[in-house]
């Protein structure tokens, strides 16, 4: 499907309305808005049927590989905001769901690829100028690297389970936390999710002394 709004816009008619791979035109991100939802009833209102005009909406970064517990995820989140009138983007980091660029490693690009995502936003038919974004954990930081943004900017952050301080995060109380650290690293290396058998992760958790 070609970048820009028009095929968007048409395919956002629906309620279950998805936007199949919506290109974000040209360098950096080469990133998709793999999934695009809307209310088929006006913000606010589940008994007036929706018009044309623009609503609020929320963009949802995933993080993950593509595989079906990913699949339903992103379904029911977009499903739940379109709900509320909401038109929610759904969309993959960069190397990650639907995509495309290689997967480099984590948060190095999250800044400059979500700068180009809100300005792609900015331009669509159905943007009322407001846009908010929801998650946690690294979706949590996926907002964090966007706050200090403006025109567009975002009008709401809802992050949970994130921080901003990754030093604390992984050093609490000032020692070196290495379950959190050696599972999150395993879970998020590699061009897809998939968790280390436990007698594996056993091997780093006893792999004493640790040298820096």
């Amino acid at each position: 499907m070609a970048a820009g709004g028009a095929d968007c816009a048409a395919a956002a008619g629906d309620w279950a309305g998805q936007c199949d791979r919506c290109r974000l035109a040209g360098p950096p991100a080469r990133l998709s808005a793999s999934q695009l939802w809307r209310s088929p009833r006006a913000p606010g209102d589940r008994d007036r049927p929706r018009t044309a005009a623009a609503t609020p909406t929320i963009l949802v970064r995933i993080p993950y590989s593509k595989q079906i517990k990913h699949i339903l995820f992103a379904r029911t989140i977009g499903h739940l905001w379109a709900s509320h009138g909401y038109t929610t983007v759904i969309q993959g980091t960069r190397g990650r769901y639907e995509s495309g660029g290689s997967y480099d490693p984590p948060f190095v690009n999250e800044a400059q690829d979500g700068q180009a995502t809100l300005q792609w936003i900015a331009q669509q038919p159905w943007y009322d100028g407001h846009i908010g974004m929801w998650g946690g954990s690294y979706f949590g930081y996926t907002q964090w690297v966007l706050a200090d943004q403006s025109d567009p900017g975002l009008s709401a952050l809802i992050p949970q389970i994130c921080s901003t301080d990754f030093y604390r995060m992984f050093y609490p109380g000032g020692a070196f936390s290495l379950e959190s650290a050696l599972y999150w690293a395993t879970l998020s290396y590699g061009s897809r999710d998939v968790p280390l058998p436990p007698e594996q992760l056993q091997r780093g958790y006893e792999g004493w002394p640790l040298h820096s």
